[in-house]
């Protein structure tokens, strides 16, 4: 048996990349048998969310129990522990303070007892990334002491990450060995981009060629910075589409920004649709552009290969960080800030 963290079905993360990441493990990579599964849900999720999980990856559920007693859930734990004597627990979120897995540590196997099962742990990202002044920033060396001192004495916890400079990243800021870290190498494959069999042939009602961005409104996606290079790099008689959901304040902003650039009509953002709709667009590109400022797997590239998108263009940030590994072709880098 393997009992499996469920919270990242209950939240935003399912219909990001994070999600599109975890559901291709789940379905094809990892070695649980899915009868064996059992799925840990929070108190807060629904019925509904709990069937659907069940219906695609097969196993049982259980439900956290409603309390915020630390001795309480360690009881909790200790009873499911005794019932499903699973041969390992995965924590599959993606944590907004990263590294919190190592909070759920002394909950999940309390200490003296850290043999009985191993935990494994995706690290999806390690740096916070969205802060709006750096990316290389990292917390307090209290912080990290803290961190380290728990690593010494969980060592159940084996970490995956989903690409070799989180790895990196791990070893190098959290002093983590080597051996206690692996790459989920399926990752960087592009098989297990699914495309829809029911692609449009032709999307775009204009005849020049065509650029695609999939991006997002965050920070460090960068978008202004995409716009700049489209502006100052692709020649007069191309097109940008961008494919990224925006709120209505941040489309107001870009539409004057790219006014500002003089590319109003040579732009469109696409807004959110669907998959089929996506990959039309990505099937009539000649160039690719994904200038993120910093990324943990980066499936925009794979998705640009997958569709075997002649050129493409990355940020010298992803560069830096051997994205260009992930592309079928040697990647152009951008040099417009």
């Amino acid at each position: 048996m393997v009992l499996l963290d469920a919270s990242w079905w209950c939240g935003g993360n399912r219909s990001r990349g994070v999600g599109r990441y975890l559901d291709a493990w789940l379905r094809k990579y990892s070695d649980s048998d899915p009868a064996d599964r059992v799925w840990i849900f929070p108190r807060t999720s629904s019925e509904e969310q709990r069937s659907q999980c069940l219906r695609r990856y097969g196993g049982q559920a259980v439900v956290v129990p409603d309390s915020a007693d630390p001795g309480q859930l360690q009881i909790w734990w200790r009873s499911l522990l005794e019932e499903y004597s699973p041969q390992a627990v995965w924590i599959l979120s993606p944590f907004e303070r990263p590294w919190s897995v190592l909070d759920f540590g002394p909950v999940l196997i309390p200490e003296g007892e850290s043999e009985t099962v191993a935990i494994h742990a995706i690290v999806f990202d390690l740096l916070p990334l969205e802060h709006p002044k750096t990316i290389l920033q990292t917390w307090p060396d209290g912080d990290q002491q803290v961190y380290r001192e728990r690593l010494q004495w969980l060592p159940h916890l084996q970490l995956h990450a989903i690409s070799p400079h989180v790895r990196q990243q791990v070893i190098s800021l959290l002093q983590v060995p080597k051996e206690r870290i692996t790459t989920l190498e399926f990752g960087l494959r592009t098989d297990w981009i699914e495309v829809p069999k029911d692609v449009p042939v032709r999307l775009s009602p204009s005849a020049r060629p065509l650029v695609v961005s999939i991006s997002g409104g965050e920070w460090r996606k960068n978008l202004r910075g995409t716009l700049a290079y489209f502006a100052e790099s692709c020649p007069q008689s191309h097109r940008l589409v961008v494919i990224c959901k925006l709120g209505r304040k941040d489309r107001i902003k870009l539409w004057w920004y790219t006014v500002r650039l003089g590319i109003a009509r040579r732009v469109q953002f696409t807004g959110e649709i669907s998959d089929s709709e996506k990959w039309a667009y990505l099937f009539q590109a000649e160039r690719g552009l994904f200038l993120s400022r910093a990324e943990g797997l980066g499936i925009p590239l794979l998705e640009y290969s997958r569709a075997a998108i002649p050129r493409i263009v990355i940020s010298p940030e992803l560069e830096a960080n051997g994205f260009g590994a992930l592309l079928q072709v040697s990647p152009e880098v951008a040099t417009t800030e």
